[in-house]
């Protein structure tokens, strides 16, 4: 009998990966039309990547290392970059195809529902508000932390939270690493959501119970078990 659905957020619920590469390529554009002496938005966009894999995703400080990559330490250039990146950021914070119907549709089968992520709290929280998705969660868990960690203590909060032992509920996420490998490490229903250009291989205990595309196939995935409750 299932009586949870939990869900991961960056690249379950929408697209992290494609808002993040396309923000940071128009703030690259903004900052060379605003003085950045780069050969091209690539080369730019190229150092930016290197500089975020380098100071980690929320480091303040991106486009001020990047214009010091050039030599210059310009508030004019830095700013430009900033506004673009967040237009972009905004504009392109929206759930992927069926998100909202799916969950609705689960929700009324008598589902509790979870979001269960990592990341900063407040970050995390501006996305999933933006999204517009915050009435559809029982409980939402965040980490706090940006770097990777192991999800098993986060599930076994919301679990908690729900009153829902783990043989009883799903999880939900893109990465096999670290959704996959946790939910079937504590005995949950594994569902991996693959990504448009996704291209992981399963590792030793990180082969999901269920693979989807898209977040409407769980509505046929789960009605037996819904069904039940």
């Amino acid at each position: 009998m299932l009586r949870a659905v939990l869900f991961d957020l960056d690249d379950t619920l929408f697209s992290s990966t494609r808002l993040t590469r396309k923000a940071r390529w128009e703030a690259c554009e903004a900052m060379l039309h605003a003085g950045l002496p780069a050969h091209s938005v690539k080369e730019a966009y190229l150092r930016l990547q290197d500089i975020v894999h380098r100071t980690g995703s929320n480091d303040a400080r991106h486009f001020n290392r990047l214009c010091e990559s050039y030599g210059l330490k310009s508030p004019e250039i830095i700013v430009a970059g900033r506004i673009a990146y967040h237009n972009a950021k905004f504009a392109l914070l929206y759930p992927f195809p069926k998100t909202e119907e799916s969950l609705l549709a689960l929700s009324k089968a008598g589902l509790k529902l979870g979001i269960v992520t990592n990341g900063l709290v407040e970050k995390q929280w501006e996305k999933i508000l933006r999204l517009k998705l915050r009435h559809f969660f029982d409980t939402v868990v965040i980490s706090g932390s940006a770097r990777p960690k192991d999800k098993r203590p986060l599930l076994r909060r919301a679990l908690r939270e729900l009153h829902v032992p783990a043989r009883e509920a799903a999880y939900v996420g893109d990465k096999l690493k670290t959704d996959i490998a946790a939910a079937n490490s504590l005995g949950m229903v594994s569902v991996r959501f693959i990504p448009p250009g996704d291209a992981q291989k399963p590792g030793k205990g990180e082969k999901p119970a269920h693979t989807i595309r898209s977040l409407a196939e769980l509505a046929s995935l789960l009605p037996t078990r819904t069904r039940e409750r």
